[in-house]
């Protein structure tokens, strides 16, 4: 739909701009503050994203927090490729991405852009998508570590995109995100390396 004209690349540029704002939107911060009143970056383990919402809100407040984060990256992603082509539609994922890691209207300090990130390889290449949610709930069932399973998904997600047919540009800004998403979970990483880490269910 968008052409090679100067408008075209000024409305890419904003459709751009407009992914990063949809994915600013932190719906843990927003659930917190509708179902709690409270600020959940000062609970719990004060991440803005499903797992500590999980912790603060419980179940329900989760699952909204986790359909929600899941269809910024998705919609992002899906609306970029109908736009133009696949890589606009990655591009676009990844702006949702970096827009709910750094919110601009809560101080550029979000969540982990896991969610996110897995709607819009959803959006993009389902099936990798699939295999990888198999992945990650496995090793959930068998670990009981949210975050080592969101590391694993992270790290195939990487491995996965050169196996795609994807535009090589595509692969490598697919990779950014995925590499961003592990490099917010550096402090599990070290708490997972030093047996500190927390399990499922448990504080």
């Amino acid at each position: 739909m968008l052409g090679n004209t100067l408008i075209s690349y000024i409305l890419a540029i904003l459709f751009v701009l407009g992914a990063y704002a949809l994915g600013s939107v932190s719906s843990a911060y927003i659930v917190t503050k509708l179902f709690l009143g409270q600020d959940i970056r000062k609970m719990g383990s004060g991440n803005v994203g499903s797992t500590n919402a999980l912790r603060v809100v419980g179940v329900k407040g989760a699952i909204i927090v986790l359909i929600i984060d899941i269809g910024k990256g998705f919609l992002a992603a899906w609306l970029g490729t109908i736009l133009l082509n696949s890589l606009f539609g990655v591009i676009m994922g990844t702006a949702a991405v970096f827009g709910h890691v750094f919110p601009f209207w809560l101080n550029f300090k979000g969540g982990k852009g896991a969610a996110t990130a897995f709607g819009f390889l959803l959006a993009i290449w389902p099936l990798a998508a699939f295999i990888i949610i198999l992945a990650w709930a496995l090793i959930i069932l068998i670990s009981r570590y949210v975050s080592l399973a969101t590391i694993a998904a992270a790290i195939l997600a990487v491995i996965f995109g050169f196996w795609s047919r994807l535009d090589p540009l595509a692969i490598i800004v697919m990779d950014i995100a995925f590499l961003l998403v592990l490099l917010r979970h550096k402090d599990n990483i070290g708490r997972l390396l030093r047996k500190e880490e927390s399990k499922l269910g448990r504080s």
